[in-house]
């Protein structure tokens, strides 16, 4: 803890550094984070072990919600007040908040890190009991997991109080600066070394590059998928090529006729690409009905793609509505060239 406080300060007065604090793990599941039973003082304690409620416990000191540009929603952020001495305090993400408080204000609330005492051994002589600590604010959910899954409740506590809560002997540093941030790296690492030589520096990334290998996977199946899905469209277009352009020549007669008493090179491109769009029609209507049944994996796959968007909803048909109108209108134009002269002559 000393090695770390006084880092925190050697870092803070370092040019272009605006906020910069230390945490067990950081967003996307960067770092070390585990999860702990808990009950709330106040309520009826539960009868079973199964039934005690589980929360993600991260250790945090002051600086490092700033340095992460948590946004606080209620009450405040630790401070450098909250010490080992003072009152146990907590800070929960909303999804805590509306999970176990809902309709409630969490703010003065008690929570106790660890399972209702009648369900657990007694703790040994000299054990500190878990501490009961008062949640004193409320920060925005982030991405505690894949960008895909949904944030799950967590509960944040002092660096400097923990005390009986878990095992740690990893923590992050983060530093947010007024530029680019590889340019700090080698005064980070000086003020490490003037600490502790034998220290090593690890795991450094910017957030844009812990974003980039949480998206990485799921981005190459994405465009494996969108590869099959274009090819998927191409053989779609090709086929209603051909079944319209089959069908152009089958009507070539039809068409002279037509032709011949007044109907337009339009009247022809319309008649024949009507036949077409009907195809893709009912073929986007049966996708739509399949997708409703699908969208529970897409929205599994795809980062802030709801279960029902209306906009996917709307935009894929009309994409494969379009493409095949376009392979209907080319075997369209051939037939609008088609005169009462060849009718005749197929007669």
């Amino acid at each position: 803890m000393a090695f770390f406080d006084q880092l925190v300060e050697r870092v803070g007065v370092l040019p272009g550094v605006q906020a910069v604090g230390v945490g067990t793990q950081l967003p996307l599941g960067v770092g070390i984070g585990w999860g702990k039973s808990f009950w709330i003082e106040g309520r009826p304690s539960p009868t079973r072990l199964a039934e005690v409620p589980s929360v993600l416990f991260k250790l945090a000191s002051p600086g490092f919600f700033r340095a992460l540009g948590y946004r606080p929603r209620a009450g405040r952020l630790f401070t450098g007040e909250d010490t080992e001495r003072s009152q146990p305090v907590a800070v929960v993400n909303e999804s805590f908040a509306r999970r176990y408080f809902a309709g409630q204000d969490p703010i003065g609330k008690v929570v106790v890190l660890d399972a209702p005492p009648e369900l657990v051994p007694p703790l040994p002589p000299g054990a500190p009991p878990a501490p009961h600590r008062t949640i004193v604010g409320v920060v925005a959910d982030v991405k505690n997991g894949r960008m895909n899954a949904p944030t799950e409740p967590e509960i944040y506590a002092p660096l400097s109080q923990n005390v009986g809560e878990g095992w740690f002997n990893a923590l992050t540093l983060v530093v947010r600066t007024a530029g680019e941030p590889a340019r700090l790296l080698k005064a980070i690492e000086a003020q490490v070394r003037a600490l502790d030589p034998d220290q090593p520096v690890t795991g450094v990334a910017t957030m844009e590059e812990i974003l980039a290998r949480s998206l990485s996977q799921p981005r190459f199946g994405m465009v494996l998928l969108a590869l099959f899905a274009g090819v998927a469209l191409l053989l779609a277009a090709i086929g209603v090529y051909g079944v319209v352009a089959y069908e152009a020549r089958q009507r070539t007669h039809e068409i002279g006729i037509r032709t011949a008493i007044g109907a337009t090179p339009w009247d022809v491109v319309r008649l024949v690409v009507g036949d077409g769009l009907k195809l893709s029609l009912v073929g986007a209507a049966l996708g739509v009905v399949i997708a409703f049944g699908l969208m529970r994996l897409l929205e599994s796959l795809l980062y802030g793609v709801r279960q029902y968007d209306p906009f996917t909803f709307l935009a894929m048909p009309a994409v494969l509505v379009a493409a095949a109108a376009l392979a209907a209108y080319l075997p369209a134009r051939r037939a609008m060239r088609v005169g009462p002269g060849v009718a005749l002559r197929q007669e």
